[in-house]
Formats: C-alpha cells, sequence, structure tokens
C-alpha cells in the first residue's frame, strides 16, 4: 500500500505541474498557481481561489486510489467549500468522462486532459455563489 500511495501521489505532482504550466501557456490570461508543496497547489482566476488537495483511500474494491479535492477558498470569512472531488489510478486514469466523447475518460497524467480538468474545476467553481 505505501509504494501505490507513493506512486498515486507522484501521479498528483505531475498534475500539480502541469498547473503551473497554465499562466504561460496562453490558454488562458490572468491565472494564477502557486506550486505544489505539502501535498497541495492553488489557483486563482476570476477572482475563484482553488486549491487541489492530494490524499487517498480504499475504493469499493479494496484498492488505493489518489483523491483530488478541489476546494473554494472564501476570503471573507477564511472558510472553504467542496468544489468537487475525482478518483484516480497511478496511471493518472480518472473516474470523469471527456466531454463529447462518449467512453473516453480523462487522464491527469495526460498533458491536454490535465488542463482541462483545470478548466473543468475552475469552471464548476464559477457555480458557487
Amino acid at each position: 500500500a505505501n509504494q501505490r500511495h507513493k506512486r498515486l501521489r507522484e501521479t498528483f505532482k505531475g498534475f500539480a505541474l502541469q498547473a503551473e504550466r497554465l499562466p504561460s501557456s496562453g490558454l488562458v490570461s490572468d491565472i494564477e498557481v502557486t506550486p505544489f508543496q505539502d501535498g497541495h497547489f492553488s489557483t486563482r482566476f476570476l477572482d475563484r481561489a482553488l486549491t487541489f488537495t492530494f490524499s487517498s483511500k480504499l475504493s469499493e474494491s479494496g484498492i488505493l486510489v489518489g483523491v483530488i479535492g478541489c476546494y473554494l477558498r472564501r476570503a471573507r470569512d477564511e472558510s472553504s467549500i467542496k468544489v468537487d472531488e475525482l478518483i484516480f489510478q497511478p496511471d493518472g486514469k480518472t473516474n470523469l468522462g471527456l466531454p463529447n466523447q462518449d467512453g473516453y475518460v480523462a487522464y491527469i497524467a495526460d498533458d491536454s486532459h490535465a488542463q482541462w480538468l483545470m478548466f473543468h474545476f475552475i469552471h464548476e467553481s464559477l457555480r458557487l455563489p
């Protein structure tokens, strides 16, 4: 279990590195990203401060999986609310389907998928007041 947890953490770290590349990607302007540290990283876009966290848990089948939690930080009272959660395997395979691609799921280890997932989380945060 320890080795699998380490592999999951490394996969998440790769996801965080993709996030760090967003400001220079030209895909979106005015996004800020704080580097991966202590199991999390943060983004700021359109007054939305999001924290992305890593953890692991046993799946229903008893296999250790990675969990990305996305939380919206509230500046007014320093609280956070959960935006979404994503489950992933050591190879980066997630439980989230790609848009307009029936049967295909996103991989956090894939550069373009990782960027799409960042935008997905940001978009979901915009639904919250």
